[in-house]
C-alpha cells in the first residue's frame, strides 16, 4: 500500500474523506477492510481527492467490486475458488504442496483479493497490477496471482510447513 509520510497529513486526510464519503454513499457496504488499499492507491496515482473518489465509485459500481465486500462476500469466495482452480490447473506443484500442508486458499488469499493485490506488494509492482485490475478486472488479478506463484513455486515448494510459508509471505 502506498505509504503516506507522517508529515503529509493531506494524503491521510484525503484517504479518510474518501472512505468516509463512500461509506455514507453506499450504506449496504459501508467501509470494509481492504477498501483503504484501493483508495490509497488512487490518491497516490491521481493526487486529487474528488477524482480518486469518482474512480473508486467506478470500480465499486461499474466493475461490481462492491460485491466483493458485501455481506456474505460471495464474490470474494467465488474469486478465491476460481483462483484455486486456476492454481490447480496451471501450477499443480504449488497447488498439491499447499493442499499437502492443509492450507486453506480462502484464508491465505482472501485479503490479497480484497486489496486487489496491493497488500504487501512493492509500490512499483502494485501500480502495474492495479492497472491490469482496472483493465481486465478479476481476470487480470487471477492472471497476476498465477504468474506470481509460477515465479515463486520453487521457493514455496521448498518450505515444509505453514510457518515457513507465512514467514516468506511477511
Amino acid at each position: 500500500m502506498p505509504e503516506f509520510s507522517e508529515s503529509n497529513r493531506k494524503e491521510k486526510g484525503m484517504l479518510y474523506n474518501i472512505l468516509k464519503a463512500y461509506s455514507i454513499y453506499d450504506e449496504k457496504v459501508g467501509y470494509c477492510q481492504g477498501m483503504n488499499y484501493l483508495a490509497a492507491m488512487l490518491i497516490y496515482i491521481v493526487k486529487n481527492e474528488e477524482r480518486a473518489f469518482l474512480i473508486l465509485m467506478h470500480i465499486m459500481y461499474n466493475q461490481d467490486w462492491r460485491l466483493t465486500y458485501m455481506e456474505g462476500m460471495e464474490k470474494l469466495m467465488s474469486l478465491v475458488k476460481w483462483f484455486s482452480k486456476e492454481v490447480k490447473y496451471r501450477v499443480p506443484n504449488v497447488y498439491n504442496h499447499l493442499k499437502q500442508l492443509e492450507i486453506d486458499f480462502y484464508g491465505v488469499f482472501s485479503h490479497i483479493f480484497l486489496s486487489a493485490f496491493i497488500y504487501k506488494t512493492p509500490i512499483e509492482l502494485a501500480i502495474r497490477i492495479f492497472d491490469i485490475f482496472l483493465i481486465d478486472k478479476e481476470k487480470g488479478l487471477i492472471a497476476c496471482g498465477i504468474n506470481m506463484l509460477n515465479i515463486m513455486q520453487n521457493k514455496i515448494i521448498s518450505y515444509n510447513s505453514i510457518v515457513n510459508l507465512y514467514i516468506i509471505y511477511k
